[in-house]
């Protein structure tokens, strides 16, 4: 049976997500962010991201094991809670920094949410698993640059939204912690362009390693700093 990569690599991205989350969600609750509630926003938005990564790993498991499975629905619930997910954070950047200002940067992410999805249903691409165990998705150009826009917005406003936080703080430990969350926001800018731009002016198996291999670090990553040091500490200092 070939060895799928994707779902290994999604679950460990989606894994550090979810600590990032659960870290900003804490730490909001004792007020050692920007806002409180801005705190909230950027957790949840987080989830977001955790919750779009595990759909991809369980969609690639499920067809690895019920092969019938069609992995265009999962690209359909993908495009689908992308949508929600640049929305989302649109509004997070809008409530901590705008929130006086007009919200027609979100009018124009529904529309390309709204023609993502028109476009996913015409076109109906039929994404495979290639020889490497790799997910592609087999999107058209036009598609493919409508699902890199709406990541773009997801991850561009996170990589805004800690720029101007770390602008803003005055604590060391904190100007680390967004310093951190800007160089992974910029990590995930470059995976998401090799994966979903580069593949139609280069055609080569390497780009996906490449993109895979970015997500897979970005995971591990986070996984080390949010658990596994911490756990470390803890169990010496027991």
């Amino acid at each position: 049976m070939l060895l799928y990569k994707t779902p290994i690599i999604f679950f460990f991205l989606s894994v550090g997500l979810f600590l990032c989350g659960l870290w900003f969600l804490n730490t909001s609750k004792n007020k050692k962010v920007h806002q409180s509630k801005a705190g909230f926003l950027i957790s949840y938005t987080y989830f977001f991201f955790s919750l779009l990564n595990i759909t991809i790993a369980a969609g690639v498991l499920i067809h690895n094991i019920y092969y019938p499975f069609d992995l265009f629905w999962l690209l359909f619930i993908h495009n689908f809670i992308l949508v929600l997910l640049s929305l989302m954070s649109i509004y997070t950047v809008y409530y901590i920094f705008f929130p006086k200002k007009n919200v027609f940067p979100l009018v124009i992410c529904s529309s390309l949410g709204v023609i993502l999805m028109i476009e996913t249903i015409i076109f109906r691409p039929i994404p495979f698993i290639n020889h490497l165990g790799n997910i592609d998705w087999n999107l058209n150009l036009f598609l493919s640059i409508n699902v890199f826009y709406l990541l773009l917005i997801s991850i561009g406003s996170f990589f805004y939204i800690f720029w101007r936080l770390l602008s803003l703080s005055k604590e060391k430990y904190l100007k680390r912690v967004y310093s951190f969350n800007c160089g992974i926001a910029a990590f995930g800018i470059l995976g998401v362009f090799i994966r979903f731009i580069t593949p139609h002016f280069e055609k080569n198996s390497i780009i996906l390693i490449i993109a895979d291999s970015i997500v897979a670090l970005i995971g591990i990553v986070l996984i080390i700093l949010l658990f596994a040091i911490p756990l470390i500490s803890n169990l010496r200092n027991k």
